[in-house]
Protein backbone atom coordinates (compact mmCIF):
# COMPACT_ATOMS: atom_id res chain seq x y z
CA UNK A 1 0.00 0.00 0.00
CA UNK A 2 2.61 2.47 1.02
CA UNK A 3 4.49 1.63 -1.88
CA UNK A 4 1.91 2.28 -4.37
CA UNK A 5 1.55 5.53 -2.80
CA UNK A 6 4.84 6.52 -3.40
CA UNK A 7 4.41 5.42 -6.89
CA UNK A 8 1.73 7.65 -7.57
CA UNK A 9 3.15 10.63 -5.50
CA UNK A 10 6.09 10.34 -7.78
CA UNK A 11 3.88 10.45 -11.18
CA UNK A 12 2.55 13.36 -9.89
CA UNK A 13 5.49 15.48 -9.52
CA UNK A 14 7.00 13.79 -12.49
CA UNK A 15 3.71 15.60 -14.05
CA UNK A 16 4.29 18.68 -12.97
CA UNK A 17 7.66 18.61 -13.93
CA UNK A 18 6.83 17.89 -17.42
CA UNK A 19 4.17 21.09 -17.26
CA UNK A 20 6.79 23.16 -16.16
CA UNK A 21 9.08 22.36 -18.86
CA UNK A 22 6.09 22.73 -21.38
CA UNK A 23 5.64 25.87 -19.81
CA UNK A 24 9.15 27.32 -20.67
CA UNK A 25 10.11 26.21 -23.85
CA UNK A 26 6.70 27.59 -25.25
CA UNK A 27 7.89 31.07 -23.58
CA UNK A 28 10.86 30.91 -24.97
CA UNK A 29 9.51 30.04 -28.04
CA UNK A 30 6.68 33.03 -27.85
CA UNK A 31 9.84 35.19 -27.16
CA UNK A 32 12.18 33.86 -29.83
CA UNK A 33 9.13 35.14 -31.81
CA UNK A 34 8.46 38.76 -30.12
CA UNK A 35 12.29 39.20 -30.95
CA UNK A 36 11.99 38.34 -34.67
CA UNK A 37 9.03 40.45 -35.44
CA UNK A 38 10.57 43.31 -33.33
CA UNK A 39 13.25 42.86 -35.27
CA UNK A 40 12.10 42.68 -38.47
CA UNK A 41 9.63 46.28 -37.42
CA UNK A 42 13.12 47.64 -36.91
CA UNK A 43 15.19 46.65 -39.40
CA UNK A 44 12.82 46.96 -42.55
CA UNK A 45 12.54 50.94 -41.93
CA UNK A 46 15.83 51.38 -41.45
CA UNK A 47 16.97 49.75 -44.50
CA UNK A 48 14.86 51.54 -46.50
CA UNK A 49 15.67 54.41 -45.57
CA UNK A 50 19.42 53.22 -46.44
CA UNK A 51 18.12 52.69 -49.67
CA UNK A 52 16.74 55.86 -50.53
Amino acid sequence: MIFKKKISHLNGIHFEFNKKIALLLFFFYFLEITKSEIGKKFRNPASSNLIT
